[in-house]
């Protein structure tokens, strides 16, 4: 490899990279060979912070430190400041467990709306189990001839609580009460006992 010449590009453009241990890469090396850059430039004076530049200028906080009647960087924020109420209900439905916390947590156990739609959340949640239960008792059954019928309306009320679930969503996070058919009263009568 020592027959390559190191000191500039090749023909087509490209420069072989030197391998260590190599005589002619040492020798390119200690001659200071052009073919690499030079380091960049310091920063100019006054740049960034450290030893040897000005502080900022007055009025303006210290380098690397947040705006002034900001709190630090990375810091909470203020106690007291949770959810909205809307966004309490709407993730409410995210699963069941949202909703129960949402009934033992205050604030929001004492407002109106996040209680009827975490009870709502619940109520529709064990109506989904109830259903999946239910056909899948019905798959186990000797009726063979039936399991095209039981899967078309097993997937039809699927589709459909998942419609209801999708709907009270956006209600709940606009504010709204949406009474999901049959289930909504139920989850009215239970938040309504506080």
């Amino acid at each position: 490899m020592s027959d390559q010449n190191y000191g500039g590009p090749q023909p087509g453009g490209w420069a072989p990279v030197p391998q260590p241990g190599d005589p002619a890469a040492a020798s390119n090396y200690a001659a200071g060979s052009a073919q690499y850059p030079p380091p960049p430039p310091p920063p100019p004076p006054g740049y960034g912070a450290g030893p040897g530049y000005p502080p900022p200028p007055p009025g303006q906080p210290p380098y690397g430190q947040p705006p002034y009647n900001q709190p630090p960087y990375g810091t909470p924020p203020p106690a007291g400041e949770g959810l909205s109420p809307t966004a309490a209900a709407a993730i409410a439905y995210l699963t069941f467990i949202p909703a129960i916390i949402f009934l033992v947590i205050d604030p929001y156990k004492r407002i109106s709306l996040v209680r009827f739609h975490a009870w709502q959340s619940i109520v529709l949640t064990c109506v989904a189990v109830a259903v999946s239960i239910a056909f899948t008792i019905l798959g186990f059954l000797p009726l063979h001839f039936l399991w095209i019928l039981f899967a078309l309306v097993h997937t039809v009320i699927s589709l459909t609580l998942f419609v209801f679930w999708l709907i009270a969503i956006i209600k709940a996070s606009k504010g709204e009460r949406y009474h999901i058919p049959g289930i909504g009263p139920l989850a009215e009568n239970f938040a309504a006992k506080v």
